[in-house]
């Protein structure tokens, strides 16, 4: 079975009080790879729960010295034109082949485009310094539609292979559109996959342990082990260390 990453986002309140006492636990537990939520520049208001770029490079010596790769980051930021100079910077200082933002827009068209060229300068920054950009789903941006498709699909569809996708399955479910499906349809896009399951007919709260709701989480694994793709689990509540380890059983009775 191929080694998974785990996100911070629902770790969060650990990585803040205990944080070597974490990376030991997930090591332990068989993870290889962390994913973090940094803010890049200025503190933005809300977000005191992830780290600051200060923060980041603290512990950064734990995270290496528990064999956790950082395959991919995301990043806050308060502005992508000023910013995408600092965010270039970051991904170059650390090795960081892949920063993740979210679909942060309105959904109507013009919105979108605006959006869109926005990302294109990121992306081009961060080219340069042979990193890329990804664009992680909700649920939101996939029930909107434009032009047919979902504003997601769409995004991606207008920066013309600038900008690529972290899919996350179970927000892609909760917005209408099969995981495995987009999966089998966008694999030109694909970097990186987020495992995440909700129950049927849920909006999304609370999520569920992998494998228990909705998603067809096995078809969506194969399909990233196909595209040979960065896996990570992310839940955003519930008992975290227990559901990260019955998802590696889970992953692992899979493969045997």
């Amino acid at each position: 079975m191929m080694k998974f990453g785990i996100q911070m986002y629902g770790l969060r309140d650990m990585c803040k009080r205990d944080p070597k006492a974490l990376f030991q636990n997930l090591h332990e537990s068989g993870f290889d790879k962390f994913e973090p939520c940094v803010v890049v520049g200025e503190t933005l208001p809300g977000m005191d729960a992830f780290w600051t770029e200060a923060e980041f490079a603290q512990n950064l010596p734990l995270l290496k010295a528990n064999g956790l790769s950082i395959p991919s980051c995301h990043v806050f930021f308060q502005d992508p034109l000023k910013d995408a100079p600092a965010l270039a910077a970051f991904a170059k200082k650390y090795g960081i082949p892949q920063l993740v933002i979210g679909c942060w827009t309105a959904f109507d068209k013009p919105s979108l485009e605006a959006f869109s060229k926005k990302l294109c300068v990121i992306a081009h920054a961060l080219q340069e310094v042979d990193a890329m950009l990804l664009i992680h789903n909700g649920a939101a941006d996939v029930s909107a539609k434009v032009d047919g498709v979902s504003a997601y699909e769409w995004v991606l569809d207008a920066c013309g292979g600038m900008v690529f996708s972290q899919l996350d399955t179970g927000w892609m479910q909760v917005g209408g559109v099969d995981p495995v499906s987009f999966l089998e349809r966008k694999s030109a896009v694909i970097r990186s996959l987020h495992h995440k399951d909700f129950l049927a007919g849920s909006t999304g709260t609370p999520d569920v342990a992998i494998g228990s709701g909705m998603v067809d989480t096995l078809a969506c694994y194969r399909l990233g082990l196909a595209y040979d793709v960065p896996q990570i689990f992310d839940q955003d509540c519930g008992a975290m260390l227990m559901d990260a380890q019955n998802t590696l059983k889970f992953f692992a009775q899979a493969d045997s």
